[in-house]
């Protein structure tokens, strides 16, 4: 299995990976993943391969370090959409991940191969079940310590919800060009979703709680938004 050989703590060396994963991100929007190689990042960040591969192994390392920034947004999107709320409930939680993702993906389409192409190296793919399982744990986290889902509430399974979400996510951006039908469908999705969860749900977890309230809670406990 494909390791990145150095974790970037010295600004030169960290700005010099930034450039690594802009060059490759350019690759990916510009020519597509099968273009992506060291070689081709050397040349486009004018970095030498040799010293490139002090900090990935090789090309999957090139793609596992374009996700981890691009989770990096996601979360960070995640974040805001959550900061702008009124109220949070399980909907508006599962409604402002999984718009999020599709809303991200739509405005960078070239980024899309890599979550959802297959065969995925298997490097990728523990990347990608590792996202999953991450926002699942931050779920489930985030909704029991808000007092959304009720303390006698058998196991809902978060993981398998953010498993299908995924699956939904790629359904709706591979297989439908329309913006506004990847929405309607996704849509629907939520509203099977939403329907599963409020069998679990307490009244708080239905008709929500003040936002405010919501991230005090989190920050009081010093759970961060996105763990």
């Amino acid at each position: 299995m494909a390791k990145a050989r150095r974790d970037p703590k010295q600004q030169r060396s960290r700005d010099r990976f930034e450039a690594i994963v802009a060059a490759t991100y350019e690759i990916v929007v510009e020519l597509g993943v099968d273009a992506l190689t060291v070689r081709e990042v050397a040349r486009r960040s004018g970095i030498a391969s040799s010293t490139i591969y002090h900090y990935v192994a090789d090309r999957d390392d090139l793609t596992v370090a374009l996700l981890n920034r691009e989770m990096e947004t996601l979360d960070n999107e995640l974040t805001e959409s959550l900061s702008k709320l009124q109220v949070v409930s399980l909907r508006s939680l599962l409604e402002a991940s999984l718009f999020g993702h599709l809303r991200h993906h739509q405005a960078n389409p070239a980024i899309v191969p890599l979550w959802f192409s297959e065969p995925r190296s298997p490097v990728v793919a523990q990347r990608v079940r590792e996202k999953d399982e991450r926002l699942a744990e931050w779920f489930d986290s985030a909704a029991r310590r808000t007092g959304m889902v009720r303390e006698d509430a058998p196991n809902y399974h978060p993981d398998m919800i953010t498993r299908l979400g995924d699956r939904a996510l790629e359904y709706v951006l591979t297989m439908i060009a329309d913006h506004s039908e990847q929405e309607r469908q996704l849509g629907r999705f939520l509203d099977m979703i939403d329907a599963t969860m409020r069998e679990y749900a307490t009244p708080a977890g239905i008709e929500g709680i003040p936002a405010e309230a919501f991230l005090a809670e989190l920050n009081r406990r010093s759970e961060p938004l996105v763990a």
